[in-house]
């Protein structure tokens, strides 16, 4: 993802789990009336897990800093930039809400990952003993009662493709990490499987920062004027940079937008569809809302596919060791028989034969997995993303309906957040929407 939709590499960072619980809990606290040092000495002394975070920050503070600043070596430098407007316009609260609900998803999203893979990570290793042992012991014992020499070279094949493999995948991250960051994105966005994920982050991220900008009544000036201070490495900045380029050229903003696959037309019409600038806010908070919805169902769907494909791959490594015990036996067999016919006659002990169906058997016991239980691991992580998805889109009706104190599906389903379908999943899996809560 899913780790970089998009993981920044390197530094000790934060993880995408602190980070969620630390901007909702100074969100929460901001609310309520803390000030922003209060909040962060309250968090410090009553969640042990990000004492050492706070100090760091509450340091960079005294020495004149703004959060956004102290923030830098925890944080990805998308998020320093999303702080720095917030904390200059008046929206660091609203921000932080944001920032912790796209970090929660992004480390449930971790959580199910990690679920998925224990048990074909298990399977794994112990075919990979299981291969060493065929390998080393029965095959040599197969061969040497067929009289053949067995071939030593090529049990390093595997390894070695393994290790090229690795290398070649470092190697091109390294390049990437080099790389500007808007052409960095440009071509991650033409990786299969991911690079919808990408271009979806990328455009929820714009989207986003620009909608801040907008409620605080700016105008693309003033939002150039704004990106041309983040940090030259970031996405935005690197647009504005090309925007600003254009503009003085003469160009409109729309010939630079468009030069960029990464950028979807949807948001390129809505910064020209000429609505006053509080219009123009609420729509893009909306769009943005649009997307992240798209990005964390989309994510869910690949997630979905990991466990199949690992399982396939299993399925191959197991059929690959059937043959190579197989076709020895059928070897020895047909030798067995051309010797009975010659006059001679040379078979299998008892042991070789005993080794030979432990292994088969063994190697059938480990490729039969434990359905029931796979099957309800499914269904919760099928249930979790669906739960997700209602929250998403509560909160997306309550953008707009703000008044609306107990939120029912029938008005989502309405109101077009909701289709007749998911509305039927959503109540089969008993998906309760509770004070505008799903659970």
């Amino acid at each position: 993802m899913m780790n970089k939709i998009l993981k920044s590499i390197g530094g000790d960072k934060l993880s995408k789990e602190l980070q969620s619980q630390l901007f909702n809990k100074l969100a929460d606290l901001l609310t309520i009336g803390f000030s922003l040092n209060q909040g962060l000495k309250f968090i410090g002394q009553t969640y042990p897990g990000l004492t050492k975070t706070t100090q760091q920050i509450i340091l960079g503070l005294k020495r004149g800093e703004s959060f956004s600043q102290a923030c830098t070596e925890l944080v990805t430098s998308e998020v320093v930039d999303q702080l720095k407007i917030a904390e200059q316009h008046g929206q660091l609260h609203t921000t932080l809400e944001q920032l912790a609900r796209f970090n929660f998803q992004r480390s449930e999203q971790r959580k199910k990952i990690r679920a998925l893979l224990v048990y074909p990570l298990m399977l794994i290793v112990i075919l990979a003993v299981l291969l060493a042992l065929i390998h080393n012991i029965l095959l040599p014992q197969l061969a040497d009662l067929n009289g053949m020499s067995v071939r030593p070279n090529n049990q390093a094949r595997p390894l070695a493709l393994i290790g090229i493999a690795l290398g070649f995948i470092i190697f091109i991250g390294l390049i990437l990490k080099k790389m500007p960051t808007v052409k960095r994105y440009s071509i991650l966005i033409r990786i299969p499987l991911i690079g919808k994920l990408v271009k979806q982050y990328v455009n929820y991220y714009l989207a986003t920062n620009l909608a801040v900008l907008l409620e605080n009544g700016l105008t693309s000036k003033d939002i150039l004027t704004v990106i041309s201070q983040f940090n030259p490495n970031s996405l935005i900045y690197e647009l504005g940079s090309e925007v600003a380029y254009h503009l003085q050229n003469g160009d409109s903003y729309r010939v630079s937008l468009f030069r960029h696959s990464l950028i979807d037309s949807e948001l390129i019409s809505l910064l020209d569809s000429g609505e006053t600038i509080t219009e123009m806010a609420k729509l893009m908070t909306a769009y943005s809302q649009l997307v992240f919805n798209n990005l964390i169902r989309d994510s869910n769907k690949l997630i979905s596919l990991i466990q199949p494909t690992v399982f396939i791959v299993i399925g191959l490594v197991v059929t690959i060791a059937y043959l190579q015990i197989l076709m020895p036996i059928y070897q020895s067999i047909r030798g067995a028989l051309l010797m009975k016919i010659s006059g001679k006659r040379k078979a299998f002990t008892l042991i070789e034969m005993t080794i030979v169906l432990f292994v088969i058997s063994l190697l059938i016991l480990i490729i039969i997995p434990n359905l029931t239980k796979q099957r309800k691991n499914a269904e919760t992580i099928h249930a979790g993303a669906m739960t997700s998805i209602v929250q998403s889109q509560i909160d997306a009706y309550l953008n707009v309906h703000p008044s609306d104190l107990n939120v029912t599906y029938e008005e989502l389903q309405a109101e077009g957040y909701l289709t007749k379908k998911q509305v039927q999943k959503a109540k089969s899996e008993k998906i309760r929407i509770t004070n505008n809560e799903a659970n």
